[in-house]
């Protein structure tokens, strides 16, 4: 029985991914397998929403890779889905991509698939001639020099896309805390996958007795305020916010998301939890964030009462720099290898 249930699930994705490739003709230029839930792919008005008509990665191999042909020119391959797929031969090149753990999740991909394709690309520090680290965040927020952005909106509600020079500008130089009406917020999901299964209830129950926590996603909603006043606009949202709990569903070395630079951009003080031992060293110092990594729960509910109260503390620590001198540089240099590794695998 539960064979039968796996074949037809197997047949039902299959189904929708190729249905998939019809109703996203925009990103023609890659043939998409597993790349993402197909829940997602088919409901084509929140996809619209959220990611505009045309992917990251079709905007880059149009604008900065070059098409030299009409048609498909990569197969881009993901974990939601059976991992026989990225052994099986294409007459495209193939590209596997993850924008999730592997190491706690999707533990069938924990290799990258790297013998298996010609591009991997993941959150991971690899060494292979096959392999890119290009973490998710990356291209969540970043433009490396698109021609148009054709209204795409990025993740964060009406944020777009932004030049590195940009984007770390504005983390920057950000006005954090001062004049913000809402103490702490979450935005999520669940609170119940990955390795940091429950953390997010605890941390967010430890800093109730300092202030109130909104928490504006479908788990554990207390509030409407995102969508009645900020119209899902995520970015607007949290520059209300004096405090963000950022964290991922995991504590794998490399392994940052979006998160934590969405509360970054809206001038939030992160409460992050995640990147293991390799939190982007090329890109945060390690200040001007609460690690709940170092300090535990306590530790953040302690740290947070200092913020919050006492001037004199939260003045020295905020003045302290979140990002490195060459952050914009790594991030250039991590597109300029991806270019140059997509120019290097097309046939």
């Amino acid at each position: 029985m539960n064979k039968l249930f796996w074949f037809w699930s197997f047949i039902y994705r299959l189904i929708c991914q190729v249905l998939t490739q019809y109703r996203y003709k925009e990103n023609r230029v890659f043939l998409l397998l597993n790349y993402r839930w197909e829940s997602e792919l088919s409901q084509l008005s929140w996809r619209e929403r959220i990611y505009g008509r045309k992917l990251w990665w079709t905007r880059f191999v149009e604008d900065i890779v070059g098409v030299r042909q009409p048609g498909r020119q990569y197969a881009l391959l993901g974990v939601f889905g059976p991992k026989f797929l990225t052994q099986v031969p294409m007459p495209l090149p193939k590209v596997w991509l993850t924008e999730e753990d592997v190491e706690f999740r999707f533990t069938d991909y924990a290799n990258h698939c790297i013998g298996n394709v010609d591009l991997s690309i993941g959150f991971k520090n690899i060494e292979h001639p096959n392999y890119v680290r290009f973490p998710y965040w990356i291209y969540q927020f970043i433009d490396p020099g698109f021609e148009s952005i054709d209204g795409q909106i990025g993740f964060s509600g009406r944020t777009k896309f932004l030049p590195p020079q940009e984007f770390c500008a504005r983390i920057k130089n950000a006005q954090r805390f001062e004049g913000r009406g809402r103490f702490a917020s979450i935005v999520c999901r669940h609170d119940s996958h990955g390795s940091g299964a429950g953390l997010r209830g605890e941390v967010m129950d430890g800093l109730k007795e300092i202030g109130k926590v909104e928490s504006a996603g479908i788990w554990r909603n207390n509030t409407q305020v995102l969508t009645d006043k900020f119209d899902d606009d995520l970015s607007l949202y949290l520059e209300t916010c004096r405090f963000n709990i950022c964290l991922e569903n995991t504590n794998s070395d490399g392994y940052v998301t979006e998160k934590i630079f969405h509360a970054l951009l809206g001038g939030s003080i992160p409460i992050y939890w995640g990147g293991g031992m390799y939190m982007e060293p090329e890109v945060f110092t390690g200040d001007g964030i609460v690690l709940l990594n170092n300090l535990g729960v306590k530790g953040v509910v302690e740290q947070v009462q200092l913020l919050e109260y006492d001037r004199s503390y939260r003045e020295d620590w905020l003045a302290q720099p979140v990002l490195t001198d060459w952050a914009e540089e790594w991030i250039e240099e991590r597109l300029d290898l991806l270019k140059r590794k997509f120019i290097e695998i097309r046939k």
